[in-house]
């Protein structure tokens, strides 16, 4: 586990605990939750339910938005008061209704159980942010694929300025580098154990046909790369041409972008 999940899991863990603090005060009893090793009682002093829960919700959203955000809208929606509401009723009676001190009576009578609805649907949203921690690995890879494909994006653009420059060698280098840092990131999403120590271009496009990462069209597709970079890079070889240095980057863009 990373520096980084072990802070999101230590944050999200201490929100939970906080969200049934704040229950655990607010519900009329002596009331107790455990959480693991943790037992969680009633507090003599507790702060104020209105400043307790915005504290947590502030902290809470968007760290929701961030790792769970197919779940955000739900988790909002426990909160926040529709802008129209024929009438009000239990499903539709939210928990910022509950923090001003709605209460919902017919002719003198409680049609609402407010206690009732906050408790239902502060739960959830905990029950949201807790499904958070199942979600922080997938979450954190994605991002770190999405910087370095950004990395990615600003390399290639330092290869076509080198391109337009005529540094042809210099462009077809700095593709090629690219190129096998996505294909050392793709052998590992696919947990591809057969990897030789020293591994060149051509050894990627092999080892990604035989292990049916890539079809026989793109098998070849990265064959021509790997030839084009060669001709880049090892001096024996003729010199690379514009027009196929501009294809080895316009290439590895492709690349880097489809093959996962």
């Amino acid at each position: 586990m990373t520096d980084l999940n072990k802070r999101i899991t230590k944050q999200i863990l201490e929100l939970i605990i906080d969200g049934y603090q704040i229950l655990v005060n607010e519900v009329p009893g002596d009331h107790k939750i455990k959480i693991g090793d943790i037992e969680i009682k009633k507090q003599k002093t507790p702060q104020s339910l209105k400043s307790a829960y915005n504290k947590w919700y502030s902290i809470s959203l968007p760290l929701v938005r961030q790792i769970l955000p197919d779940r955000i809208e739900d988790f909002i929606d426990y909160y926040k008061t529709p802008k129209v509401r024929k009438e009000i009723n239990h499903l539709n009676y939210n928990i910022s209704d509950y923090l001003i001190g709605l209460t919902i009576k017919l002719r003198g009578e409680r049609i609402v159980d407010s206690e009732r609805a906050f408790s239902e649907k502060f739960q959830n949203q905990i029950a949201i942010l807790q499904s958070g921690l199942t979600r922080i690995d997938s979450i954190l890879a994605n991002i770190t694929e999405v910087i370095q494909a950004s990395i990615f994006d600003s390399q290639i653009e330092t290869g076509n300025e080198l391109l337009r420059k005529k540094h042809l060698r210099a462009a077809g280098a700095i593709a090629g580098v690219i190129l096998e840092k996505h294909f050392q990131k793709v052998i590992e999403n696919h947990q591809i154990k057969d990897a030789k120590k020293v591994m060149h271009l051509a050894d990627y496009s092999e080892l990604l046909k035989a292990n049916s990462v890539v079809d026989i069209p793109t098998w070849r597709f990265l064959q021509r790369l790997s030839d084009i970079r060669n001709y880049c890079v090892h001096s024996k070889e003729r010199e690379p041409t514009s027009e196929e240095v501009h294809e080895l980057l316009i290439g590895t863009g492709k690349v880097i972008k489809t093959i996962h």
